[in-house]
């Protein structure tokens, strides 16, 4: 876990070792085997959920914000395609970070959710 918040930040030293030491903790062996299970139904059980809801024409009604870090490669707007696929008004970008956004970029992260609960609250239901 260690190493994930040390290489996986656009900053070096960006996740405090407070911080750093709260997520280790909290990664017992129990988090770590519902962290993989979780990814396995990403891959087996959601996958089949999600052609069903394709097959029927299932979207996402209201509208949906995405961020990613865009220290994480040449992602470009990758995401915005993929959900696009699922909901008629997504927005968001890349934000100036790694993958950790809420402890690299806080700032950012809380004016977009500001900004998008704000929009989305004076829009009309649909």
């Amino acid at each position: 876990m260690r190493d994930i918040l040390e290489t996986w930040v656009a900053r070096p030293g960006a996740i405090a070792p407070a911080a750093a030491g709260r997520y280790a903790r909290a990664y017992t062996p129990e988090v770590v085997a519902g962290v993989c299970a979780e990814f396995r139904a990403a891959f087996h059980l959601d996958r089949t959920m999600d052609d069903d809801d394709r097959r029927a024409g299932r979207r996402i009604a209201c509208p949906v914000l995405v961020h990613w870090g865009a220290e994480e490669g040449s992602m470009s707007d990758g995401p915005l395609l993929v959900w696009r696929r699922w909901a008629g008004d997504v927005r968001g970008g890349p934000i100036p970070c790694g993958h950790f956004i809420p402890e690299e970029a806080p700032d950012e992260l809380a004016g977009s959710l500001v900004r998008f609960l704000g929009e989305t609250a004076s829009e009309p239901a649909r």
